[in-house]
């Protein structure tokens, strides 16, 4: 028998609030809002209890370091405890706690809470037993442990919360049929001034905004739409500061660094978060020979300074083989620390055209622009924060939901717009971001090379409509309510 994790697991079941209630408020005491996920879960958890038909008992919630899923859990924990604590069993565990520095893993421990229960087995349990485990890809089992303990005792509700690669690790018989997977991103600008500043959103906005300019039929038909919403947009920017859309952009997709205002201090702790995806996460998706850390560095700081470029140009910046560049790439698009956007077209034209990539989080960038600067104006690097932002929207919206698919309209001259967003198979729309003015031609352009329904530009032009009728300029200030 272990004694440092029947020690450790007796600490977590009797001081389990107190543990919890330390990792949802700041410093000073200030109490964390909660995010959108929250009330998803707590659904799940009702229908539980209720018992009701079809419930879900096995949420696996993963994403990036650093945007607030021990945070999450902590709130869960605290919110059951709230609801029906004297009801149910509650245990919370951290599984870089029980790997790294007690040796065990996460059957050993599961057996020996089993042992620690009242009946001495999750069998005798009368009550409902609800096990929290963070970082649960720490343990390469984790998928299979809980999968037998799933199909073996129906009356446990497991959260459990890890790295983006962790969703990688589930095999095809839990995935959809036992565990429901709920990512959780970097933060949106409305959620940001929910965290930040205790703002809430309009119910609503954001999803007549979506419907506006992604469910249309046409350009006109999306200008019209948006004419009409522009007095419900007006308003809601009367909540929100538009000074916070720069430190949003800089440091504030990342809820761990809201609290710190020195955003030397912010950058510093953004890389150092970097170093652990690397260093770690990484690993969990391929074994990559030590020397390799420092090209994936390397790497970084390349597409920090360029989002489009060849395997081969990058294989000779940073004095690595092609192949383990492709491997790299791979690797930081699984762990999501990149967003890769394949050019347009069929698939020879996407292998053998770049790609661009954009950070999950414009932090990110911000951070290692930080560390080794960045050419041009102080515009032109908050345009490619932007676009990190805007890859991200797409991304959470439609991608991972597989709602539709992100494209860049390659073309060596350049000239062309940002983004092709296919929506469901239906409408294909050319998208060009920019942080100052911006007419028409690079989505006309786009739209007579490669085609699509209609074109939009977000940028801080007025809203507007091209002459042909076919691209519509949006402000910026609608695209950030999403």
């Amino acid at each position: 028998m272990n004694e440092l994790l029947t020690r450790y697991l007796q600490r977590q079941m009797s001081r389990g609030s107190e543990i919890m209630k330390s990792k949802v408020q700041t410093v000073g005491g200030r109490k964390l809002p909660t995010r959108n996920i929250i009330v998803l879960v707590q659904m799940y958890v009702r229908d539980f209890l209720n018992k009701t038909t079809g419930a879900r008992r096995w949420v696996v919630i993963p994403g990036l370091r650093g945007v607030g899923k021990t945070t999450v859990l902590a709130q869960l924990y605290l919110w059951i405890k709230r609801s029906v604590g004297s009801k149910v069993n509650l245990v919370y565990i951290s599984m870089d706690e029980v790997v790294e520095k007690i040796g065990s893993d996460l059957s050993d421990l599961l057996d020996e809470y089993e042992r620690l229960l009242p009946g001495g087995s999750f069998e005798s349990e009368s009550r409902p037993t609800f096990i929290f485990i963070d970082e649960v890809q720490v343990d390469p089992r984790w998928a299979r442990t809980l999968k037998f303990l799933y199909d073996r005792v129906p009356n446990i509700f497991i959260i459990c919360s890890g790295s983006s690669a962790t969703h990688l690790q589930i095999d095809a018989d839990i995935d959809g049929r036992r565990a429901v997977i709920d990512k959780l991103y970097p933060l949106s600008f409305p959620e940001y001034q929910v965290l930040a500043f205790d703002k809430l959103p309009t119910k609503g906005v954001k999803r007549e905004l979506m419907s506006a300019l992604y469910d249309s039929d046409s350009a006109e038909k999306v200008y019209s739409q948006l004419v009409t919403l522009k007095n419900t947009v007006d308003r809601e920017w009367t909540k929100y500061d538009k000074a916070t859309i720069n430190t949003y952009l800089e440091t504030g997709t990342m809820p761990f660094t809201l609290a710190e205002s020195d955003p030397r201090q912010v950058y510093s702790a953004i890389s150092g978060m970097t170093d652990k995806i690397i260093s770690l996460d990484m690993q969990a998706l391929n074994q990559f020979e030590p020397d390799t850390i420092g090209a994936m560095k390397r790497l970084l700081m390349v597409l920090t300074d360029c989002d489009t470029i060849s395997y081969q140009k990058m294989a000779d910046l940073i004095k690595v083989s092609r192949g383990q560049v492709i491997n790299i790439i791979d690797a930081f698009v699984k762990a999501e620390l990149l967003i890769k956007v394949p050019a347009h077209g069929n698939n020879v034209t996407a292998t053998t055209n770049p790609a661009k990539f954009f950070f999950m989080s414009p932090a990110i960038r911000a951070a290692f622009h930080d560390i080794v600067g960045i050419k041009g104006t102080i515009d032109s690097r908050r345009g490619t924060l932007l676009e990190d932002a805007a890859a991200l929207h797409f991304y959470r919206e439609f991608t991972t939901r597989r709602k539709g698919s992100i494209a860049q309209p390659y073309d060596k001259q350049g000239g062309l717009a940002d983004f092709i967003v296919r929506i469901a198979n239906q409408r294909q729309i050319v998208i060009e971001m920019g942080i100052g003015t911006k007419g028409y031609t690079q989505v006309e352009n786009t739209l007579q090379k490669y085609g699509g329904d209609y074109g939009i530009v977000f940028s801080q032009s007025p809203l507007g409509l091209n002459k042909t009728k076919n691209v519509v300029t949006v402000p910026l200030d609608y695209f950030f309510l999403m």
